[in-house]
């Protein structure tokens, strides 16, 4: 891997091309853009499959419209390379006990990366949120109990991503540790525990937030910390799983009516994140990092790198902008309806606005952060 001041080019561009897909999605709002909506119910009951009838137009289409494979596996790529770059850098560092892992030198250092700019983003939404009410008349600020888990008083879309980041600081020494005395045990455990929590059935409001369902990805961004390499001996098992969840993750996005498994209900915008999916989007980080590996050399590939540093500043930015302009709220019907002047013109609008902002965001947090820490998340 191309590697400089203790980064790696590659993860910085698959971050960039993550953040990038998190603004498209959330400009169109996919949660309910087809009329292929799958919602819960109490049915126990799986489903037959029926392939017949079935054009290779119409999957491809719904491919694309759900985009399964590729915009809603943002998130879970994200909790891979924090998974990983978290396991790289306590790697580094040599830490082999929780005492090292929760020293005061190390909260100190993940709250200037994390907990700082969090806390600007908060102050700055409540500040925003008010604008916007003597400017309009309009209440954007939210004040429930989700605050308490680490929600922007602004209720952008990816909130919820925020309260996952603060668990994995706490739960990630653990399992850190827990990974290099027993790396499979670790894994199995993860997947267990996701299954389970995945049977019990939680509310929407509790299963978007809790990193349960998100602990096998952790576990395997740690295993590929260890070898980024997709043809190592050690990965090999990670490709046929990989191709698996591949089409695990079509049929539950293909098929217009509730599909359940052993009781466990597939939710449109989280079927595509659970323990089920998770190798695809372990194998996918896998084959990004392969396919970058000599991307220094490619044109202006410094200003795509600069968006993948500051991916966390953008996300936090486009919460914000989102939340406040109900406007780019407009769900789509067909993948053609996307690709308009005007639609065109919306999405380089809010990519534009949320990665200037957040870059310069970012660059004033590195400003004054001088000879500190910079580890990435």
């Amino acid at each position: 891997m191309s590697q400089s001041n203790n980064r790696f080019l590659e993860i910085d561009l698959i971050k960039a091309m993550a953040i990038i897909l998190v603004i498209f999605g959330h400009t169109f709002s996919y949660v309910q853009q087809s009329t292929g909506t799958i919602l819960p119910t109490t049915q126990g009951t799986m489903h037959i499959i029926n392939l017949e009838g079935l054009s290779l137009n119409q999957i491809l289409t719904k491919w694309m419209t759900y985009s399964g494979l590729l915009t809603q596996q943002v998130v879970p790529v994200f909790i891979v390379l924090m998974g990983h770059n978290f396991g790289m850098s306590y790697t580094r560092k040599k830490y082999v006990s929780l005492r090292q892992i929760y020293s005061v030198n190390e909260f100190v250092r993940r709250f200037k990366r994390l907990l700082g700019p969090f806390a600007i983003a908060f102050i700055s939404s409540i500040i925003i949120g008010i604008i916007v009410l003597l400017l309009t008349g309009n209440w954007v600020l939210y004040f429930g109990p989700y605050l308490l888990t680490g929600f922007l008083p602004i209720n952008g879309p990816g909130n919820y991503f925020l309260s996952i980041i603060f668990e994995f600081l706490i739960i990630f020494p653990l399992m850190y540790i827990a990974y290099h005395q027993h790396p499979k045990l670790l894994i199995g455990s993860s997947l267990l525990c996701a299954l389970i929590f995945e049977l019990l059935r939680p509310s929407s409001g509790i299963y978007s937030i809790s990193i349960i369902r998100f602990l096998p990805l952790i576990a395997l961004g740690l295993w590929i910390s260890t070898d980024h390499n997709l043809f190592a001996k050690r990965n090999l098992w990670l490709l046929p799983l990989g191709i698996f969840s591949g089409f695990y993750i079509i049929l539950v996005n293909q098929f217009e009516y509730q599909f359940t498994v052993l009781g466990i209900n597939f939710f449109q915008m989280t079927k595509s994140q659970n323990l089920f999916a998770c190798f695809y989007t372990v194998l996918l980080v896998l084959v990004g990092i392969q396919v970058l590996q000599k991307s220094d050399r490619w044109p202006c590939i410094g200003i795509v790198a600069l968006i993948g540093k500051a991916s966390y500043h953008i996300f936090l930015v486009q919460i914000i902008y989102f939340g406040v302009n109900k406007y780019f709220y407009t769900h789509y019907h067909s993948i053609r309806d996307i690709f308009t002047i005007d639609n065109v013109e919306i999405i380089l609008i809010n990519l534009i606005i949320c990665i200037i902002v957040g870059i310069i965001f970012y660059k004033l947090q590195e400003w004054l952060m001088v000879g500190n820490n910079k580890d990435r998340i």
